[in-house]
């Protein structure tokens, strides 16, 4: 006797994990700290030759994008309240992003990242005319042409700074895309 799955899998909200949010930061600060000590000791080599401000001009701009690059996000993360990500019976939605909600009726496929620095990513394939209606602009080809080269699909969310594990966040994504594909086809026959 096979079990037929439940035709509403449970909703999953997820939301930041403060001690991983807290290790990225502490990691950030220790290099922009290191990188500062570093090229102070330098300068120190060449004496007099190379100015004070050079290295420290340096410094600066490297912890600039050090937090724009880095720490942007888990700065994010201290003053964010509530769910991140939330897949529920209607599709996956993703405060982080500018397009937030991809409906499961559009994904084509869901896979984690397939190389080892983006596994902790949950990639989306969607359905040709869902990924045009996505993908506007006039970067819009570039944009796709990079996201398809680092492997991360039409849509993807970052699950490495959220309290998850990412097999079990793919396992209720794709049951939860199965459950609407299975009402879709049921309400469609019960219409024709």
């Amino acid at each position: 006797m096979t079990r037929t799955p439940p035709l509403n899998p449970p909703a999953l909200a997820l939301h930041y994990s403060m001690p991983r949010v807290l290790f990225v930061l502490a990691l950030v600060l220790a290099i922009t700290v290191s990188l500062g000590y570093h090229l102070f000791a330098i300068a120190g080599l060449f004496g007099a030759r190379i100015p004070l401000h050079v290295p420290g001009a340096l410094t600066a701009g490297f912890a600039l994008f050090v937090v724009l690059a880095f720490a942007l996000e888990p700065l994010r993360a201290l003053r964010h309240r509530g769910p991140v990500v939330t897949l529920d019976e209607h599709g996956i939605t993703d405060e982080r992003r500018a397009n937030p909600f991809i409906p499961w009726l559009e994904v084509s496929s869901i896979t984690l990242g397939f190389m080892q620095p983006t596994r902790r990513w949950l990639v989306l394939q969607l359905h040709e005319r869902a990924s045009h209606r996505l993908r506007s602009g006039p970067l819009a080809g570039v944009r796709r042409s990079l996201r398809r080269a680092l492997l991360l699909g039409d849509w993807h969310a970052s699950l490495s700074l959220l309290a998850c594990r990412q097999k079990d966040v793919l396992d209720a994504a794709e049951a939860l895309r199965q459950a609407a594909r299975r009402r879709d086809a049921a309400g469609r026959a019960a219409r024709g």
